[in-house]
C-alpha cells in the first residue's frame, strides 16, 4: 500500500535538542527522527530524541510518516579542492534544478550525489497517482528535499549528462 503524500514535501530542521530529555544536540552526536503528519494542519512534524531517550521509550507513533537515524554533523573541514569544487557545485545545481521544478537535472544529480555521500537517502514515497518520490537530506545542512524518479530513455540521459557535465567544468 502505497503512502498518499503531496509532491511538495517541507520537513522541518532538526530541533537543537532532544524532545523529552531537552539534551542539546553537539557534532556527532546520534539522534532519532520521527515525521508525522498533524491532522489539523496537514503540515508534518518533526520530532527528535536522542539515542538515550529513544531507547528508553522506544515508541513510534501509529500516526508517524517516516523515522530514521542520523548524526548531527560535524563542523565542514577542508576538503581536497578539485572535488570538493565538482561536488559543492553539483550541488549547487540540483539546488537549483529543485527550485526551478527541473525534475530530470534534480533526479540525475541526486543519483550523483547519493554516490558522492553528498546526499543521504532518507525515504520513498509514492504519491495520489502512483508516482515515486524520493525523499533526500543533506546532511551538512539538514535541508531536505522531494525527487520525483523519472524513466529517461537512453538518448536524454546522454543528453542530460554532457549538459551537466559542461555546467560542472
Amino acid at each position: 500500500m502505497a503512502i498518499k503524500l503531496p509532491f511538495v514535501i517541507e520537513v522541518p530542521k532538526r530541533h537543537q535538542a532532544c524532545m523529552l530529555g531537552v539534551e542539546p544536540f553537539v557534532p556527532g552526536m546520534n539522534y532519532c527522527s520521527i515525521l508525522i503528519k498533524n491532522e489539523e494542519t496537514s503540515d508534518f512534524e518533526r520530532l527528535d530524541y536522542c539515542l538515550k531517550c529513544w531507547e528508553k521509550e522506544g515508541k513510534i507513533p501509529d500516526g508517524n510518516v517516516s523515522y530514521w537515524k542520523s548524526k548531527v554533523p560535524q563542523e565542514k573541514m577542508k576538503e581536497n579542492a578539485f572535488t570538493g569544487t565538482h561536488e559543492e557545485k553539483a550541488l549547487e545545481l540540483f539546488k537549483q534544478a529543485m527550485l526551478e521544478n527541473s525534475d530530470d537535472d534534480a533526479f540525475i544529480l541526486a543519483l550523483w550525489l547519493v554516490r558522492k555521500k553528498k546526499l543521504i537517502l532518507r525515504h520513498c514515497f509514492h504519491d495520489q497517482s502512483g508516482q515515486e518520490i524520493y525523499l533526500y537530506e543533506d546532511p551538512a545542512t539538514e535541508e531536505t528535499f522531494s525527487v520525483r524518479k523519472i524513466a529517461l530513455s537512453n538518448e536524454k540521459v546522454l543528453e542530460l549528462q554532457a549538459r551537466l557535465a559542461k555546467s560542472l567544468r
